[in-house]
């Protein structure tokens, strides 16, 4: 049997393709003239890309979690469209300012972003999946080689802290970048700006190395 580490690998991995939405998802706007035509035309371009990541539809998370990922993901009892749509169930978000370079040709969105405390999650599934790894259930399905179980029950204890109505939430300001190009539509300088206002200023690598940070402890235990 795999140490617990490796087993659930393949399970983070599929929830980080899970942030490609915000990739895939972005797209850019046709440019306007006027200041504020201009200003509307930029905040236009990040409400719609922040509005398409809360609401994606199956086909849509289909399409861009690459098929082993997803297959991951159903292996062990999770719906990748209901798992992603949790996370970001109770997104929200208010566009505070807009500034426009004095060339008109770049802009920084400040957004005032709330979601589920992705760090505080992750650092809570952490101490309760090592205590269960660690527990005599957790240590039989070691013992018995069963793999799938305890990977299992790990993702679900995930699943249910992202659920939970009391989860920790979190709201922060950040800044999103954009450049008009030469044919005058906006789009965004860098992706991960999106992702860090999709989960309100925390960087989904670093709630991820809180999981990965109890797998670890896991295998050692």
């Amino acid at each position: 049997m795999q140490h617990p580490r490796r087993a659930i690998a393949p399970v983070l991995g599929a929830l980080a393709a899970m942030l490609s939405l915000a990739f895939a998802l972005a797209g850019c706007a046709a440019g306007a003239t006027g200041a504020a035509q201009v200003t509307d035309s930029v905040d236009k371009v990040v409400s719609a890309q922040l509005d398409a990541l809360k609401t994606p539809d199956e086909a849509t998370v289909r399409s861009v979690i690459p098929t082993d990922a997803y297959d991951e993901l159903t292996k062990y009892g999770i719906d990748p469209t209901a798992f992603y749509k949790a996370l970001v169930s109770r997104f929200g978000y208010q566009i505070k300012d807009t500034a426009i370079s004095s060339d008109g040709n770049s802009a920084q969105v400040t957004v005032s972003a709330t979601n589920v405390d992705l760090n505080a999650i992750a650092t809570s599934w952490a101490s309760d999946f090592t205590a269960y790894v660690t527990s005599s259930d957790g240590m039989s399905a070691i013992l018995s080689g069963d793999e799938g179980s305890l990977v299992s029950k790990g993702t679900s204890m995930l699943q249910d802290k992202v659920n939970a109505s009391d989860a920790p939430m979190a709201t922060a300001d950040v800044t999103i970048d954009l450049a008009r190009g030469s044919d005058g539509a906006w789009s965004l300088k860098d992706q991960n700006e999106l992702v860090s206002a999709l989960f309100a200023g925390v960087s989904f690598d670093d709630a991820m190395s809180g999981i990965n940070g109890a797998t670890s402890a896991a295998q050692a235990a």
